[in-house]
């Protein structure tokens, strides 16, 4: 009886007992970690990305709100939407003009930045572990957003720091939009999506109904359902914009399947490189979709080592950093000018004059008439402009960018010029549409010469931005009272430069020569245009101009500024005209031009660089050192 039991019991027991020997579940802990990996990896990416913007590029996106136009109101979205793309383009001019508060801008940037991945990561079926490779297409937006330097002043694409950003959001949604639908729909949802999406969308609307045909290939089972999709994608992206060009009569046919990208063809060999970001951009998605086909066909396979999985990160890190690097435009001069500009804007002299003792490099002309406005408007400039590094340094551009473009217009307005501020203003805003830069200083050139109507104009439509709008009424209650306007400190500055007679005449495209010859040429009785004239006539280094305004200067004051008596003690040397013991130099002044002597005496025995190099320590800051160590600079 005993014998004749049944086994069965034994052998469950068995299988209960080998049952520990087999892989242990993960742990509740470990799953949710795995589960977080990927928004703690976007998180962690977002925040370095906002931190470098915030601390690099913060005047650069200042500067390109400012070269940028959002208007409420039904009239500019119509506007907007006469080419394709206008939604984009709309929606994008509207997120950039709150880079007037560049961290609030920056921040909305990283947030859009993060639905790129979210609906990156979720399109294209990445596995948890290769989550960074989600952030592939913000770095090339970003990397598309401070590659420009200069060219911003010459992009025609209002909302421009967003425009890639949003567009490709809608590439992605018109993506979703086809994932989400039933699979009988996704036959009616192509053509939709390509007939909707380029008009809203431009290039990046054709980019999304691409996208379908990747994503045929993931989600229908049947071959050849993903092959059909496939040509009837193609068929609609090759066809859709040649409909369209009927339609939109400003759209040029060369550029039908490409609208929004940006444009500049001043040399074509060097705009090869712009595109490199946007390359980057479009190959994104193509990217995932091959690193999710490739994550499902190892599945089941056996698992890449934990010391690898960290190295294939490590390497993606390496890449994508150094990518953003490659494309990061960084240049102190560049940098520099951008500070200046908006410092000058906002009447803060004191602290152009701390950054250019900031800045030991050779400084751009621009930044030189930065300078030179900065210490005119605090009374020290025959004092204290050549203690900076001089010269000519070209714009760090691959093109020959002039500093009209760059600044000239607030330069033209700061020295009274209304009518070429103006003049150029409307010229820029007929080539590059209407920005906040150009209405602002074309209302303010109307309001200081008089033109009371004109100015209205430009400050109705300023007064319905959203953060110039302020401004806008109270340069409207100053329009309604002059008074008021005559008792502001910077209206009282420009008109003491503003009288001189109106005359037609021409900058040749050359603001900076334009007003030195302008102002060395001319004389006033008054006190701040007289320092203007004495500036611009040391610039110049014409000794015939350079005499009657020295004695009409020292006529009508009492103390002569440091470097009108170093250039009056250097002319009487040169010409032996007039005797430098009769004139209102200081001892110290004779003292350190008698050792400027000694220590040229020996120049035959040199070249000119390096007699400006053994000089510059002790004499660097003299005008005689820039008079003959200072040499051929051109200006732009």
């Amino acid at each position: 009886m005993s014998s004749s039991k049944p086994r069965a019991p034994q052998k469950a027991r068995s299988r209960t007992q080998a049952a520990p020997a087999s892989a242990p579940a993960a742990s509740p802990r470990s799953e949710g970690w795995k589960k977080c990996l990927p928004w703690l990896l976007a998180l962690v990416c977002g925040l370095l990305s906002y931190g470098f913007l915030l601390s690099g590029q913060a005047d650069m996106l200042f500067r390109s709100q400012e070269l940028s136009l959002f208007l409420p109101g039904g009239q500019f979205l119509r506007e907007q939407m006469v080419v394709p793309g206008g939604l984009a383009a709309y929606v994008a001019a509207w997120f950039t003009q709150f880079l007037y508060y560049p961290a609030l801008g920056i921040a909305l940037l990283v947030v859009l930045w993060w639905a790129v991945f979210a609906l990156s990561f979720w399109l294209f079926r990445l596995p948890r572990r290769w989550a960074l490779c989600g952030w592939i297409a913000p770095v090339a937006l970003m990397a598309v957003l401070t590659e420009q330097g200069y060219w911003i002043y010459h992009l025609k694409t209002l909302g421009y720091p967003f425009l890639p950003t949003v567009g490709f959001l809608g590439t992605l949604l018109l993506a979703a939009a086809y994932r989400l639908a039933p699979r009988r729909a996704r036959w009616g949802v192509i053509p939709v999506a390509a007939l909707a999406g380029y008009p809203l969308f431009g290039f990046y609307g054709l980019l999304g109904v691409l996208l379908m045909a990747l994503l045929a290939w993931n989600e229908e089972p049947q071959r050849r359902t993903r092959w059909m999709q496939a040509g009837l994608v193609l068929l609609c992206v090759a066809l859709v914009p040649v409909a369209y060009y009927y339609i939109y009569t400003q759209q040029s046919l060369p550029y039908i399947y490409v609208r929004l990208l940006p444009f500049i063809y001043i040399d074509p060999a060097v705009d090869a490189a712009q595109y490199i970001p946007y390359a980057l951009l479009v190959l994104s998605p193509f990217l995932l979709f091959l690193a999710g086909r490739a994550s499902a066909a190892a599945a089941g396979r056996k698992a890449l080592p934990r010391w690898g999985w960290w190295g294939a990160q490590a390497v993606l890190v390496v890449v994508l950093v150094g990518f953003a690097r490659k494309f990061w435009y960084d240049d102190a001069n560049y940098r520099a000018e951008l500070y200046m500009l908006r410092a000058a804007q906002e009447e803060r002299w004191e602290d152009i004059v701390t950054r250019s003792y900031m800045e030991p490099q050779e400084p751009t002309r621009l930044m030189v008439l930065f300078r030179n406005l900065a210490l005119l408007r605090l009374g020290r400039g025959g004092d204290e402009m050549f203690r900076f590094p001089q010269g000519g340094a070209r714009p760090a551009a691959a093109f020959d960018e002039h500093m009209l473009q760059v600044g000239g217009k607030m330069v033209y307005f700061h020295y009274a010029k209304f009518n070429f501020c103006y003049r150029w203003a409307l010229e820029d805003a007929v080539e590059y549409g209407w920005k906040v830069d150009y209405l602002r200083y074309m209302a303010l050139c109307a309001l200081y010469s008089g033109d009371r109507e004109v100015a209205r104009k430009y400050l109705l439509t300023l007064r319905k931005t959203l953060f110039y709008s302020d401004w806008a009424e109270e340069q409207l209650q100053l329009l309604d009272h002059p008074d008021r306007l005559h008792a502001q400190p910077l209206f009282k500055d420009i008109m003491q430069l503003y009288v001189y007679t109106d005359q037609l005449d021409a900058d040749q495209n050359l603001a900076e020569l334009y007003l030195l010859n302008f102002f060395s040429r001319t004389w006033s009785d008054n006190p701040l245009y007289q320092e203007a004239s004495m500036m611009c006539t040391l610039i110049m280094k014409d000794i015939p101009l350079f005499w009657p305004r020295f004695f009409s200067y020292a006529a009508t004051h009492q103390r002569i500024p440091r470097y009108y008596q170093e250039a009056a003690l250097l002319y009487a040397f040169l010409e032996r005209q007039y005797d430098p013991e009769k004139l209102p130099i200081d001892d110290d002044v004779k003292q350190r031009f008698q050792r400027f002597q000694a220590a040229t005496s020996r120049s035959n025995r040199y070249t000119e660089e390096q007699l400006a190099t053994m000089l510059r320590p002790e004499f660097g800051d003299t005008f005689w050192y820039f008079y003959f160590l200072v040499r051929n600079v051109q200006t732009n």
